[in-house]
């Protein structure tokens, strides 16, 4: 098995950026009743990364998020905030290159759901 030192330097693939990345979000919160309210927003995210970034260790799509939630004032010192969102990542196909495997795609893509429940209360 060889070592690392001893491999071509111009077949081993460079992680690149290739532009500055952006995010683009909104939300919005409708208080209802003084004790309750419900909130929406969505977020698009593009972190700029080129191909040459991407491997199956880690890797960052191009994603939108949506996710919405609830507040509910218990009392005046408790609250209870609930919220779910989802978040939907693009996929993107990388070739690789392989001596000795040869050439071949790999896809990398996911989806993310995340539920979250708070309860708080004021001291003061």
């Amino acid at each position: 098995m060889s070592s690392w030192k001893s491999v071509d330097p111009t077949k081993i693939r460079q992680r690149e950026i290739e532009s500055n990345g952006y995010e683009i979000g909104l939300g919005l919160q409708f208080n209802l009743s003084e004790s309750f309210a419900v909130s929406v927003g969505g977020l698009y995210g593009n972190m700029g990364i080129a191909p040459s970034y991407q491997s199956d260790f880690s890797y960052s799509n191009p994603s939108t998020t949506l996710g919405g939630g609830i507040m509910w004032k218990i009392s005046d010192k408790m609250k209870l905030d609930a919220g779910v969102s989802n978040t939907f990542y693009e996929d993107q196909t990388v070739n690789f290159s392989d001596p000795v495997v040869a050439s071949y795609d790999d896809v990398y893509g996911k989806t993310a759901l995340t539920f979250a429940v708070g309860l708080s209360y004021s001291i003061f």
